[in-house]
């Protein structure tokens, strides 16, 4: 289970996709604007995610800005496993077990960030998922360590857009991202 967590862990790094992201909350959204304009929001929320999770060599990830991101009762959904098993965990329990390995595992001294490759958002009002396609990789030399598919379900609450829930798919030799998920 916790090699599970681990590599989802490892998904979970920063953006750097040449976009900045703004510092501090996510933006807020009014319930008056339509979906389609809140889009870019929840794209902000999402960049901000991602570099919050990265960090250099022996730097931590910026936990209270992840937590800040997410809904209450929010759950993080390891990679599923070869016997099949879907486990899901409260934000905290995630935290925690993401700081113990990054204080522990190899990557203390390499740093992670992640590449957002490209963001797929739909949603409906106050629904919103988005599919972000990625490759994390190591700062300093650039090498690829990993790439594949988050799913992520946002909740606009009380004008802003919070994380819900979140998953992550890693590509496999006979499971490659779709052309779908990499934009047009």
């Amino acid at each position: 289970m916790r090699t599970r967590w681990i590599a989802l862990a490892l998904a979970l790094c920063a953006c750097h996709s040449g976009r900045a992201a703004e510092s501090g909350p996510a933006p807020r959204a009014s319930s008056a604007e339509s979906f389609d304009s809140q889009v870019r929001r929840i794209d902000q929320a999402i960049a901000q995610l991602y570099e919050a999770f990265g960090f250099e060599a022996g730097a931590t990830p910026d936990f209270a800005h992840i937590e800040s991101l997410c809904a209450k009762g929010a759950t993080f959904v390891a990679p599923i496993g070869k016997d099949g098993a879907a486990t899901g965990v409260p934000l905290k329990s995630f935290i925690a077990d993401f700081e113990a390995y990054v204080r522990t595992a190899p990557v203390r001294d390499t740093g992670l960030f992640e590449r957002v490759l490209h963001t797929r958002i739909d949603g409906l009002g106050t629904v919103a998922h988005a599919f972000v396609a990625f490759e994390g990789y190591v700062p300093s030399t650039g090498e690829r360590k990993t790439r594949g598919l988050d799913s992520l379900q946002w909740v606009l609450d009380q004008g802003q857009w919070r994380l819900i829930s979140f998953t992550t798919q890693y590509e496999q030799p006979n499971q490659e991202l779709a052309r779908r998920f990499l934009g047009p």
